[in-house]
Parts: C-alpha cells; sequence; structure tokens
C-alpha cells in the first residue's frame, strides 16, 4: 500500500467528517486558505512546500477525532522507534481510518472475543 502523504490524509480526514475547508479551518483556528495550502502541501503565495506546525496539526486532530499522534507522525514530527509486521501495520491503519465511537465499539468487541 501506497503511504499517503500529510496532505492527503488531511483531506481525507475533513471529507470523511463531511466538513468543508472551511468549516474544517475555522474549527482549527485556521484560514481555509491555510488548511487548502496544508492539503496540497504546497504555498499559494511563495509556491513553496508547506506544512502545518504541531499546534495546527493538534487542532486538526480534535476536529477530525483522531489522535494527534497520529497526524504528528505523519508528518515527521514523531518518528516511531518499532516496525510492526505488515499485518498488523494494515489493521492500524483501518484502525486510524475509524471516528472515535466506532474505535470504542470495536474495543468492546475485541475484548469479549480475547476473554
Amino acid at each position: 500500500m501506497k503511504a499517503r502523504s500529510l496532505g492527503d490524509s488531511l483531506k481525507r480526514l475533513r471529507t470523511q467528517k463531511g466538513l468543508s475547508r472551511a468549516k474544517a479551518a475555522k474549527a482549527a483556528k485556521i484560514s481555509a486558505t491555510r488548511l487548502y495550502e496544508f492539503e496540497v502541501g504546497i504555498s499559494s503565495s511563495t509556491g513553496k512546500p508547506t506544512a502545518p506546525s504541531r499546534e495546527q496539526l493538534k487542532r486538526l486532530a480534535a476536529v477530525y477525532e483522531v489522535p494527534a499522534e497520529e497526524l504528528l507522525e505523519r508528518a515527521g514530527y514523531v518518528i516511531r522507534n518499532h516496525s510492526e509486521p505488515p499485518d498488523v501495520e494494515r489493521l492500524l491503519e483501518l484502525y486510524r481510518r475509524l471516528p472515535l465511537s466506532a474505535r470504542e465499539t470495536l474495543l468492546t468487541f475485541l475484548k469479549s472475543i480475547t476473554s
């Protein structure tokens, strides 16, 4: 599976939540233009690569209801020191895509079948 860029991930999370760029940006306290730039990875004013700060990523994670560590890792702010087998990596990727309520349901189910 091809790794997604940070911008691809941000856009996917926003659209999965059914949020317009303007609504997501407002909730994260950034401009819609900046969010667009983060999603495409290029500053519209300079034409150079751009990425959100740690604080901006934390606010976006809260809006998208995903762990901040997920976005921080994708942005390169956090580096994982271990490697999981491919099947575990795939499970983690799928888990990370779930909304928080579905994660709780999945965890309850997994606990019930492993007890």
